[in-house]
């Protein structure tokens, strides 16, 4: 972040963290008659998204055990209704094998609706007559689900055959079961928002009151329109309502990073940036480091989330 306010003009002042001191910025940003204070978060998982990931995994683990001992290859795709740490630990596998028994391809419920579906046997072969994959990796589940949703929690499990002297990599795949799932409970949804506001909360106790303050936010995002549409609104709406006890702060900027899926060689590390600037309370200040990105400084960068 230094970097990009540098390449905007900006002298940068990194500030020595003291421990036990009262909180400081990471830096401050100067020009003539002009000066600024800068604090910068990465908005990880907030504790509720991973305590529900650990909830899901332990819904999914049956499925696993039940397809390994009599089921066929299966992926099964789960939409939940209610908070997932209410759901019964026995829910999950109880409505496959059910839907198995039944030979449907699905159910839905109070609870969930999910779906049931054979894996992409041929294009994995495919990728894996040339190639070696990383055991329970994103890209052997993406093979083997041949499509991901970006914003949901995965679990696998499958029989493998180590590669020589690669031990960690799959030479071969004799069964995989994939178990995909999100959820969309009311509360779940107000839950992760809300660490967007808390993170707010956290960033502007380290601003100074003597000049003017921005924090800066970057964000991993899906790039699946409906939930980043929806995760952007909810953080828009948290900045027009937030109130700041320091009333020198006047923007949150928002860097929002898109990780590129793909089964390409050496894609690895694509990736998309857009830029949305969120300005706190009502002032005039004008955005000081406008459209600025991060990592993407060829060309122009596109504002706002990937809709």
């Amino acid at each position: 972040m230094a970097l990009a306010w540098r390449r905007d003009g900006w002298t940068v002042e990194f500030i020595p963290e003291q421990r036990g001191g009262p909180p400081t910025p990471d830096f401050f940003a100067s020009r003539p008659a002009r000066r600024w204070a800068v604090e910068c978060k990465r908005l990880e998982r907030s504790m509720y998204a991973v305590n529900e990931s650990v909830h899901g995994a332990r819904l999914a683990n049956p499925v696993h055990a039940l397809l390994r001992e009599a089921g066929p290859p299966l992926v099964v795709e789960v939409v939940y209704a209610a908070e997932l740490q209410d759901v019964p630990d026995d829910y999950l596998v109880d409505r496959v094998r059910e839907a198995l028994a039944a030979r449907r391809g699905g159910w839905a419920d109070a609870t969930a609706i999910g779906r049931l579906r054979r894996p992409d046997a041929a294009g994995l072969q495919q990728v894996m007559a040339r190639d070696d994959v990383y055991y329970g990796s994103k890209r052997m589940i993406q093979l083997t689900a041949r499509a991901l949703q970006p914003e949901w929690d995965y679990s696998f499990s499958g029989r493998w055959t180590p590669a020589e002297g690669r031990p960690f990599y799959a030479t071969d795949l004799h069964h995989a079961s994939v178990v995909g799932w999100a959820c969309r409970a009311p509360r779940a949804l107000e839950m992760k928002s809300g660490h967007f506001r808390r993170t707010l909360v956290r960033a502007e106790r380290q601003l100074p009151a003597d000049r003017p303050g921005v924090v800066h936010i970057g964000l991993e995002t899906t790039g699946e329109a409906r939930v980043d549409r929806e995760r952007f609104m909810a953080n828009l709406i948290e900045t027009w309502v937030y109130r700041p006890e320091n009333r020198r702060f006047r923007w949150a900027n928002v860097n929002y990073f898109r990780s590129e899926v793909s089964l390409e060689r050496d894609t690895n590390w694509d990736f998309d940036e857009t830029f949305a600037p969120l300005k706190i309370g009502r002032h005039t200040t004008p955005q000081p480091v406008p459209g600025q990105a991060l990592v993407a400084i060829d060309g122009p960068i596109r504002p706002g989330v990937f809709f």
